[in-house]
């Protein structure tokens, strides 16, 4: 039975046993509790990662943007913008 009632704290399962007494109560609270922040810490590394995978692609975003217009102030060929392009690629050379 404590089995079932630990799993369904930690899962929308449903749960038909109940504490029965105070220390019983106090328990189920503080696994309700550690639960809760089990979760968040979940949720809140996932944003992270998220979150800077956002910025490395905003990095190069903007990477690339200084790099045609610098091409583009000089007047010089779109062809040369897209070789020095796959070369960045293919080498790993943007800066993020």
């Amino acid at each position: 039975a404590s089995l079932h009632w630990s799993l369904t704290q930690f899962t929308p399962s449903t749960n038909n046993i109940a504490p029965a007494n105070g220390l019983e109560r106090s328990f189920a609270v503080f696994v309700i509790l550690l639960a809760m922040g089990f979760f968040s810490s979940f949720v809140g590394s996932i944003t992270s990662t998220v979150n800077s995978l956002r910025h490395i692609q905003a990095a190069k975003v903007k990477q690339q943007d200084t790099l045609l217009q610098f091409f583009v102030e000089r007047n010089m060929s779109l062809d040369l913008y897209s070789k020095v392009q796959e070369v960045i690629n293919s080498e790993n050379l943007a800066e993020v």
